[in-house]
């Protein structure tokens, strides 16, 4: 399936369902499609300014409440530093 689970987030969080008529799967093609005038597109914070620096599109922020997304921090068993990054997720998560 074309997309990214960002997008069916986004869709959940304002309990919409989609009404597109082009997909894309890379956060790049997405932007440059919104550039070249086809729809709008919600990307993460931490993209935009990667993914927009060469592109005519202007950027707004949601405003609250915000949606958010749940991570985890995830490495090998075997890893050396596990004890370390045991300490690490505790303070992150």
């Amino acid at each position: 399936e074309e997309g990214h689970c960002f997008r069916d987030q986004a869709l959940s969080f304002c309990g919409s369902a989609p009404r597109y008529l082009m997909e894309g799967s890379s956060l790049s093609t997405l932007v440059q499609m919104v550039g070249a005038g086809i729809g709008v597109t919600l990307i993460p914070k931490m993209a935009v300014n990667l993914e927009t620096r060469s592109a005519n599109v202007s950027v707004a922020r949601l405003p609250p409440p915000r949606p958010t997304r749940s991570i985890g921090l995830v490495w090998r068993k075997t890893n050396p530093l596990s004890d370390q990054l045991e300490e690490i997720a505790g303070l992150l998560l």
